[in-house]
């Protein structure tokens, strides 16, 4: 599939989907909680706005995301029974996206990947503290997704935004 025309909006609407039917399973489960909210696109004069408060670039992908598909994007669910699981996509909101870029130079200054956390450019937050990220340093419009780990190694979890969103989906 050719990345320069993924189609972020409908794969965002898949996701939703994933999560609505995900409540079919509730033979399985003692409890299920669903998250399924997706807030609209930027608009290109709030992309604007945003990536003038950010210091760096922020990856073409991304931005196509954000403007075509959802600013925040929370599908995500939790199954709980003999065993608890956890799933779904839950991307930051694109208007707190400066405040995350603080959070993760803050905990860089701890970590052994302090030079990754510097540059990140995080997507989703962990509720461990954890982040996954798009590491800024490629010079290329689809960066490689990262998971930083605040009290272990990090590393690169698939080669572009793009190739995760279609490996998560597979």
């Amino acid at each position: 599939m050719n990345e320069t025309i993924f189609d972020y909006k409908s794969w965002v609407e898949r996701a939703q989907g994933f999560t609505s039917r995900i409540s079919q399973l509730t033979s399985r489960f003692d409890e299920i909680q669903i998250e399924n909210a997706v807030a609209p696109p930027l608009t290109t004069e709030e992309l604007g706005e945003l990536l003038a408060k950010i210091d760096g670039v922020v990856p073409l992908q991304l931005q196509q995301f954000w403007l075509t598909a959802s600013r925040h994007c929370a599908c995500h669910y939790v199954l709980e029974g003999e065993e608890t699981l956890y799933g779904g996509a839950n991307f930051l909101d694109a208007l707190e996206f400066p405040t995350h870029i603080l959070n993760c130079r803050e905990w860089g200054e701890d970590s052994e990947d302090g030079d990754l956390w510097n540059r990140a450019l995080p997507i989703i937050a962990m509720n461990n503290g954890d982040y996954l990220a798009l590491d800024a340093a490629e010079n290329s419009d689809d960066t490689s997704v990262v998971y930083l780990a605040h009290d272990d190694e990090s590393f690169v979890l698939a080669p572009s935004f793009t190739s995760f969103l279609q490996t998560w989906e597979m």
